[in-house]
């Protein structure tokens, strides 16, 4: 048909051999980020810098350094998405008992962070901040601070972080299930 502009979709899936057959990436239309994808769950993802160098970065949005790139520049999205995977392949992770089983933290020692997930899903994460305390944050990047007004802005421990990202995910649920008229 003549007039007609041939358009492509936001979104697509294509196989990197580098990568191995394992892992998926999603492109995006404006090629500003790459996400990879095993499965059904994202392992990272690939973000373009404004010096068109390329960022890898975990599925929790903190950025992977690596002895290879110090300063995080990737000189390629392939090579920042390899870093992506290869740091979710030697990922480890803790249970904490006061948590409850369900959660797993995952220690980001590089960054500095220490992420919460529930299953698939980040909840947020904690960083030590340099007077021995711990800043706390939700997936979306909002700082959490501790009930008492006046106190300090920071938690002393780091498992009283991981407990207020908790509650903050907990609170969520709570207002997204009275908004759809869901039971408590």
């Amino acid at each position: 048909m003549t007039g007609m502009k041939e358009t492509r979709p936001d979104r697509w899936w294509i196989s990197v051999p580098e990568l191995s057959d394992a892992f998926r990436v999603e492109m995006v239309q404006d090629d500003r980020e790459r996400g990879l994808w095993w499965g059904n769950q994202v392992v990272g993802r690939a973000a373009r810098q404004e010096d068109q160098h390329w960022a890898a970065v975990g599925r929790d949005g903190v950025p992977l350094p690596s002895d290879a790139a110090p300063d995080g520049r990737y000189p390629t999205a392939e090579a920042a998405l390899i870093r992506a995977r290869d740091a979710w392949r030697q990922r480890a992770v803790d249970v904490s008992h006061d948590l409850g089983e369900d959660y797993w933290i995952e220690p980001r020692a590089a960054a500095g962070v220490d992420s919460l997930w529930l299953g698939r899903i980040h909840l947020g994460h904690v960083h030590r901040h340099r007077d021995g305390t711990y800043e706390a944050f939700t997936t979306n990047g909002e700082r959490l601070e501790p009930a008492q007004a006046g106190g300090p802005r920071n938690f002393p421990t780091r498992d009283e972080g991981l407990l207020a990202v908790r509650a903050a995910w907990r609170a969520h649920l709570r207002r997204i299930l009275r908004a759809a008229g869901q039971p408590r």
